[in-house]
């Protein structure tokens, strides 16, 4: 309860700053979202698992976000290796290693929808990415 607490304090702050700078109404919603379904599970009393899960969840939809917006060369792995890291601490080893797997599924679902042009980022002004820096990053 008091690491969800923390997070909507700190989010709180991060939030507003995030929203006001950002130009994507995509972007806007997810944050919002997810703050939205962090602050039920933090205010109904929800069991363990589930409060934990959500806070996952949250880190993994802004690893993504930063994903979509940055390529694989923005800030996206940061994310991704906090969900490996807090599953494994909050939740069980076997948890860290399902996050691996869905880490290693987005960044191949994801990084052939952007080389292909699929999905455009939605920072046009992101470096553009190959195929070598998606497996590089996708390794780490």
């Amino acid at each position: 309860m008091p690491l969800l607490l923390g997070i909507l304090i700190f989010g709180a702050i991060a939030l507003v700053p995030a929203i006001r700078s950002s130009q994507s109404i995509i972007i806007d919603a997810i944050f919002i979202t997810t703050y939205v379904i962090t602050g039920i599970v933090t205010i109904v009393h929800f069991s363990y698992i589930v409060r934990m899960s959500v806070f996952l969840l949250g880190v993994y939809v802004l690893g993504l976000s930063e994903l979509i917006t940055h390529g694989i060369l923005g800030d996206s792995l940061f994310f991704f290796l906090g969900l490996i890291i807090f599953s494994t601490i909050l939740l069980s080893p076997r948890a860290g290693i399902v996050a691996i797997i869905v880490n290693i599924f987005t960044f191949i679902l994801l990084g052939w929808l952007i080389l292909n042009g699929r999905i455009p980022l939605l920072n046009p002004d992101a470096p553009p990415a190959n195929i070598e820096d998606w497996i590089t990053a996708g390794a780490v």
